[in-house]
Formats: structure tokens, sequence, C-alpha cells
């Protein structure tokens, strides 16, 4: 008589090359936003030179680079809520980041102070940088959806 043992084996499914590109891109830019908006100083309580009414933002921004990055590496590692977190932090993340440079862009000062020879070195990169704040989350939105890379967030065992 034969004994079949059937053993669960679980099919291992390689992490599409595009998880790696976008989450180290996430984390890349998560730590250039936590860097640049003084999110450490923030964190370490050394909020006296900020006005008071920015600090609950700049802790917001900090919490949520934070979140990029804990989201990253779950995405990373192929963990389904991680997927989810990292495409509502993300599109979060970026959405607010446009919607400060949409402000900087539209304030009257934006214009009045450049003069016109800076043009392709501050202007057109700024409206680049917003179109990037929307078409990104896009991006991560239609690539982590897309059913190829599902299939890496479902693990199948067979």
């Amino acid at each position: 008589m034969d004994n079949i043992v059937n053993k669960n084996i679980s099919q291992k499914i390689r992490r599409p090359f595009g998880v790696w590109i976008l989450t180290i891109h996430a984390v890349i830019v998560a730590f250039w936003g936590f860097m640049v908006n003084n999110s450490d100083l923030v964190l370490k309580g050394e909020v006296a030179m900020f006005a008071s009414d920015e600090v609950p933002f700049m802790l917001l921004w900090a919490y949520l680079c934070i979140g990029v990055f804990i989201a990253s590496f779950l995405t990373w590692i192929g963990w389904e809520p991680g997927r989810i977190s990292f495409l509502i932090l993300t599109s979060t993340f970026y959405l607010l980041l446009g919607e400060d440079i949409f402000l900087w862009i539209t304030n009257p000062h934006f214009w009045k102070i450049l003069p016109w020879e800076t043009v392709w070195d501050d202007i057109v990169p700024t409206i680049f940088l917003f179109i990037g704040c929307i078409m990104t989350p896009v991006l991560y939105i239609w690539y982590f959806n897309k059913p190829s890379t599902r299939a890496f967030y479902a693990k199948v065992k067979k």
C-alpha cells in the first residue's frame, strides 16, 4: 500500500520588477519629504522655530512619511493589506504635495519675483513636479492593480 502524503507546497511567485522599482521610489521620495519638511525636528519636539499653527501639519507630514516607509516594506514583501495601505498612503502623500505645489504656482508672488530668464530653471521644473504629483499615484494604482502584479499578492497555495 502506497502512502501518499499530500503536502501543502506553496508555489513560489517571484517579486515583479516593478514592485522593486516603485516601492524603492516611494521610500526615496518619502525620505526626501521627511527631511525637507524638518519632520525629524518636529518628532524630537524641537518646534520653537516653527509657527504654532504649522506644527500639527508638520507632524501629520512626518507620520505620513513614516507610514509610506512602512507600507513600502509591507508591499515589497507581498502582504496584501500592505499593498492597499501603500496605495492609500502614497496617493495621499502625492496629492498633498501636489496641492502644496499648486498653491505655490498659483500664488501671484511666484510669477512676480522670478526674472523671466529663470523660466527654464524655476517655473518649468515646478510645473513638471506638479504633473508628476498627479501622475505618480495614477501609475501606482494602475501597476499594483494589474492582474500580473496582484498574482504576487495572492500567493495561492496549491
